[in-house]
Formats: C-alpha cells, structure tokens, sequence
C-alpha cells in the first residue's frame, strides 16, 4: 500500500503563526516607506514653489508674494506664484486627503507666514496693491526663516483663478480673493487665514475649518493655539516640510519650530504666543535658538 503524507495541523497552524508574525513586522515598515515616499513628493512640490519665488523675487525688486486678501497677511500669495510653476498640483501635498480635486476648487497644502507680508490696501483684493512685503536683504536669517508651512482644510478655492483677482474698478470677485492661507503658527480668528479659514479658534480638530499641518509647534498651548492644530503630530510622522525664505525646502521636528509675531528687534528672539514681541524661554527640548522661526529678524 502506498501511503502519502501531508502537512499535520499543528505544522499549518505553525505556518500560519510565523505569516503572521512577519506581516506584523513588515507591514509598519511598508507603509512608513510609503508615507515616507509622499513625504518627499511633498517636499519635492515645495521645492518647485521655492523655485517659483526666487524667479518671482526677480521680478519684484526682492520681495517674496504678499497676497491679495483683504484681510491682510499675505493670504492669496498662490496666485502670485502659479505664473512661474504653471501647475495647480504642485501645491497639493500627496498626503492631504481633504481636497476636492475638482476642476474649479483644487485647493491647496501650503499657507505663507503672514509675518513676510506687509499691510495691504484692505479694500480691495487686488494682486497689485497687495503684491508687498519685505525684501530678501531685510531678513536677519533667510534660509532659517519659513516663508511657507503646510495646513490641512485649504480647499475652496481656484489657485488659478487666485490671480484673476487682478480687476481694476471692482478689486475682483471674493470667491478668489485670497484663497490660499497664511499664518504665524499660532491660533485665533482668521489665523490660519484664507477664503475657508475664518474664526478658526474651536478645540475641535475636526470643526471643518482650515488648520496647521505641523504638529504643535513649540510652545504652543493656549485653546486657541491647539484648535488651529489638526494633532499634536505633524502631517510627515513627526514634523512637516517648509519652505525657507531663500527658496530653499526641509523637514523640520514641530518641536524645533518657533511660532509667533515678529520679533521687536532683529536682536530679540521670537515670542510663541500672543503678546508683544521681545522674548521667548527655553525650548522644549532645552535648546534657546529654533531651528526654524516666523519671524523676519
């Protein structure tokens, strides 16, 4: 008699345990690989946005995009840029699912540090009256202060259409002015500011309106300040990428960032919080200097 033998249960069951095991193990491996692929996609797009405001820079006497919002702060500074990158998706990041992309609302990933924009006319949303801010050689640290940071909600709003805003006689149509954000790092009304990004001072992170996608920045930690934080993580595992008023784009830890108004003096440091500039503590993490700052000194 012939006799064939087969695998016993205890030796599938054992097989079976040993899959699973290694899947346990791979699976978190294979998709911080892929988070870290949508990672530097991301950067790659600010990279090119980066490129954009040196050539823009060029053209305007030094000076980075100021924005068209009537609110001021540099809010509708996209349109200003998408002339010289001409694609509407390199201001999408890979890893922001709240986007329409649709063909009328694309949206967008980035906001400006409103600290680089100069006070606008307020009554008009007009890319020529708004086109203001400080030059490059009035910055104390240009490659260590952000020009752009990354938020999350940015999605009613045309970045072509941000420069049609351009209307003499009736400053444009306010559903393209000022779309895209901006923002200090810190919370409260209309900060992040844009078209969609209004009284965003809820704790809730899911309240619909526009927040950072940064993770806390250091020091934060007012109601205010949290409820413009969509976590405490940023959107690339523990931090973000930003775009350095150089042109320049780098991932930075939310904990090395320093958020806040403009510094007094260009010898003071930045305050992270809501009163007058001049001085800020000890970081988090011990260190006094930020790697990376919003203030223009």
């Amino acid at each position: 008699m012939k006799t064939s033998k087969g695998f016993t249960l205890i030796e599938l069951l054992v097989v079976i345990a040993i899959i699973a095991i290694l899947a346990a193990i791979l699976f978190p491996v294979f998709a911080k690989v892929r988070e870290k692929a949508r990672a530097i996609s991301c950067l790659s797009n600010q990279k090119q946005i980066g490129l954009g405001v040196i050539q823009y820079q060029q053209d305007y006497d030094e000076k980075n995009p100021g924005g068209v919002n009537g609110y001021g702060g540099g809010a509708g500074w996209a349109g200003q840029i998408y002339p010289y990158v001409k694609s509407a998706k390199v201001f999408q990041c890979p890893d922001d699912s709240s986007l329409n992309h649709t063909a009328t609302d694309e949206g967008g990933s980035y906001g400006l540090n409103s600290n680089t924009a100069l006070p606008s006319n307020p009554a008009k949303c007009d890319f020529h009256w708004a086109a203001n801010s400080f030059s490059i050689s009035q910055y104390g640290a240009p490659s260590k202060t952000f020009l752009l940071f990354e938020v999350i909600g940015n999605k009613y709003y045309n970045l072509a259409h941000e420069l049609d805003s351009v209307n003499a006689g009736t400053g444009g149509t306010a559903e393209w002015c000022g779309g895209s954000a901006s923002g200090q790092g810190l919370g409260g009304q209309y900060n992040p500011n844009g078209w969609n990004g209004e009284s965003n001072t809820s704790s809730v992170a899911t309240d619909g309106f526009m927040k950072y996608a940064t993770g806390y920045m250091n020091g934060i930690s007012s109601a205010n300040d949290v409820g413009s934080y969509i976590s405490p993580t940023g959107r690339h595992t523990d931090g973000a990428n930003y775009v350095m008023a150089d042109g320049h784009a780098k991932w930075l830890r939310s904990a090395a960032v320093s958020p806040g108004y403009n510094a007094a003096l260009a010898t003071d440091k930045q305050v992270n919080d809501n009163t007058a500039a001049g001085t800020d503590g000890t970081f988090a993490d011990g260190v006094t200097q930020p790697a990376a700052t919003f203030s223009v000194y």
